[in-house]
């Protein structure tokens, strides 16, 4: 029986896939291990009524956005504009719910994007 050989690339291209759940709490908060560096990448800016604001770290080259998520929903927002980027399983009225803590946090969320992306 012959073995296949592992495509290198593709095996490091997979180990390395982001995981797009929020990361779970860490005891001792020393940021290590799959917790640590999943809040690396998608660093949580703010938390309010189960939902979760946060960046991707590989997006630095777009506009100041922030993407929310709760459960499986998911919601992306430019922070200049106050518009929807996009949007995944929320309703309409929940929408407008999340566009308007974004409103009312856009200060904090463009500074903290700063500080983050510089």
């Amino acid at each position: 029986m012959m073995k296949r050989a592992v495509n290198s690339t593709w095996a490091k291209a997979t180990a390395n896939t982001i995981d797009l759940r929020p990361p779970l709490p860490r005891a001792g908060g020393d940021g290590g291990g799959p917790e640590g560096r999943a809040e690396k990448e998608m660093p949580t800016i703010y938390r309010q009524d189960g939902f979760r604001f946060y960046f991707y770290s590989h997006e630095p080259n777009e506009p100041p956005h922030v993407h929310i998520d709760r459960g499986e929903a998911t919601i992306k927002v430019w922070l200049e504009s106050g518009e929807v980027a996009k949007s995944r399983g929320f309703r309409a009225h929940e929408i407008g719910g999340i566009l308007a803590m974004v409103a009312e946090h856009q200060v904090m969320f463009l500074e903290k994007w700063h500080e983050h992306f510089g």
